[in-house]
């Protein structure tokens, strides 16, 4: 993502507090299984998730984003913000946050920057909250929507494992529609046993899926019979897993 403005102020008035009352759900139920004592929101926008983490009791927080944010928009004082270029920007200080997290933030950058982000990400600490955009999903700017795999890899490149629990979490609570698809949690390999001892399975092969309400919008917004046999075609080629990636999503079972 080139440092450039790539929401006006009418994107954030218009999204800030569905976020906000997103976040909310999201880390009231994450917290009951990790609690940072520190966080970064990497591509924060205008600090809804770090208000969250605020108010459950995180001093600690950081973000960085390549918006300049009025300060009246802002969710969290300026002093906790960063103005970067995220395709870009380096770990210089070795900084080191006890959660990292990118919430909807990767399908903006420039496709031949992903590995570099997700270096950056991990460089900043050994547990990360993940959440992009997957292929088909609209939204401003989105010129890097990959399925769950292509980031697995990426992670799994620097030395970080998927658990893919939060999305049925997020769909038990009732959270829109990029959460339940798209949110995972990284964790480097010799800190596997903070989520491994709670009963949680590393799943490096996640099932790319569309809830069902977004498959509907997606079908109503795409009338062509060749979109929608693209986007009937992602869901057919899930169906060999889909026994298999359910059983572990739903009961949480360690299936061969």
């Amino acid at each position: 993502m080139k440092k450039k403005e790539v929401y006006d102020i009418e994107f954030y008035k218009s999204q800030v507090e569905d976020s906000y009352k997103a976040s909310r759900k999201v880390l009231e139920m994450f917290k009951q299984y990790y609690q940072p004592k520190s966080v970064i929101d990497v591509g924060c926008g205008v600090g809804t998730w770090l208000k969250t983490w605020q108010a459950l009791g995180v001093d600690k927080i950081y973000g960085l984003d390549c918006n300049t944010i009025d300060d009246n928009l802002l969710y969290v004082s300026r002093e906790h913000i960063g103005i970067v270029d995220l395709e870009k920007h380096e770990n210089l200080a070795n900084e080191t946050y006890e959660l990292v997290m990118s919430i909807e933030v990767a399908e903006h950058l420039n496709p031949n920057a992903s590995e570099a982000f997700v270096k950056l990400l991990t460089s900043y600490g050994d547990v990360v909250l993940f959440s992009a955009a997957i292929p088909k999903q609209p939204g401003n700017n989105h010129i890097n929507c990959q399925p769950p795999k292509y980031w697995v890899e990426l992670f799994n490149k620097q030395g970080y494992e998927c658990f893919d629990f939060l999305r049925k979490k997020n769909m038990e609570l009732g959270i829109g529609w990029s959460p339940t698809q798209n949110m995972f949690l990284y964790v480097k390999r010799d800190k596997l046993s903070l989520f491994e001892s709670q009963g949680f399975i590393v799943d490096n092969d996640p099932m790319f899926f569309y809830c069902p309400k977004w498959v509907d919008f997606l079908l109503d917004q795409n009338k062509t019979q060749a979109d929608q046999y693209f986007i009937l075609s992602y869901l057919g080629k899930t169906m060999k897993k889909l026994k298999k990636s359910l059983r572990r999503m739903f009961f949480d079972i360690n299936v061969s």
